[in-house]
């Protein structure tokens, strides 16, 4: 029964329930009523969807039309950084809209207290799950896609700032752009040797900058992890308990004035290591810091 009323609503009433459907959602959602797309591709997204719903529902074979259509939604959205969550209302409002048209139809056929009408209506629900994780599962592979090539493209830049940065102002443009730090920032020059690329460490004192407010760039050259922390408000010696997780490791750090002095920073610091401590660790807490170094260290 729920599969003959589905079979007709796509042939009879397609558009009128993605009209329904589109009211509702900009009527209820603020992020889709203030997205500001083009009001035809917004209405052919939400046609494709329910469509795509109603065949799986008719139990027929899904058009190649809309076979993808939940696929290019969910990376739609991830490419604007639409919210998730006002994506998932969307497909809840999906599952009113189709619940509420084969109720109707059900009733004007005389069959909605029909017990296998009823029971057949679950399909519905099924219908616009299946939808609905394909669409989640889309957003967030692609979400995971983006995060991957910025965090590549951010690395790379973080590499060319290392590398060329002390000759090249273009390299320290970018780095600035990319990286999100003023060219003229002090920042706290981070090396800590031999540190495993997979330890959580690094996430742990990324945690505890991101908690301190402070700006934060780490990044692996050879064995060594290299890392650039803009002070903010923070002075170096309130910011360095963040790097406590770096203890088991030989870590050195140094201040300079600026992005564009961040290679010397790192020359500082791996200093500051050859002048610390002999023994291969430094206690918790205990990091070796560069002084007055300058004179020493002009290349």
């Amino acid at each position: 029964m729920v599969q003959a009323i589905a079979r007709q609503l796509l042939v009879e009433r397609l558009d009128e329930l993605t009209s329904r459907a589109l009211e509702q959602l900009e009527a209820e959602e603020a992020a889709y009523a203030s997205a500001g797309r083009d009001p035809v591709q917004k209405r052919e997204g939400m046609r494709r969807t329910l469509e795509l719903a109603l065949t799986r529902l008719a139990g027929g074979p899904v058009p190649r039309t809309v076979s993808r259509a939940t696929e290019d939604v969910g990376r739609e959205r991830a490419e604007q950084a639409f919210p998730l969550t006002a994506l998932m209302h969307s497909f809840q409002l999906d599952l009113r809209t189709l619940w509420e048209a084969v109720l109707a139809e059900g009733r004007a056929h005389g069959i909605s207290a029909d017990p296998d009408f009823l029971d057949g209506l679950i399909r519905v629900w099924e219908a616009t799950e299946a939808n609905s994780v394909e669409v989640v599962d889309a957003y967030r592979c692609t979400e995971r896609d983006l995060v991957g090539r910025r965090t590549e493209v951010r690395n790379r830049a973080f590499s060319r700032l290392v590398l060329e940065g002390e000759h090249d102002p273009s390299t320290v443009a970018e780095a600035s752009t990319l990286l999100g730090f003023s060219e003229h920032v002090a920042l706290t020059v981070v090396v800590v040797e031999s540190v495993p690329t997979g330890d959580p460490a690094l996430s742990k004192v990324d945690d505890a900058l991101r908690r301190a407010g402070l700006l934060r760039h780490f990044g692996w050259m050879g064995d060594e992890l290299l890392g650039i922390i803009g002070h903010g408000r923070c002075d170096q010696g309130a910011m360095l308990p963040t790097l406590g997780p770096f203890a088991p490791w030989r870590c050195g750090v140094a201040k300079v004035p600026g992005l564009a002095l961040t290679a010397r920073g790192i020359r500082f610091a791996r200093a500051a290591i050859r002048r610390g401590p002999n023994s291969t660790r430094i206690r918790p807490g205990q990091f070796v810091q560069a002084e007055n170094m300058a004179s020493e260290l002009r290349k």
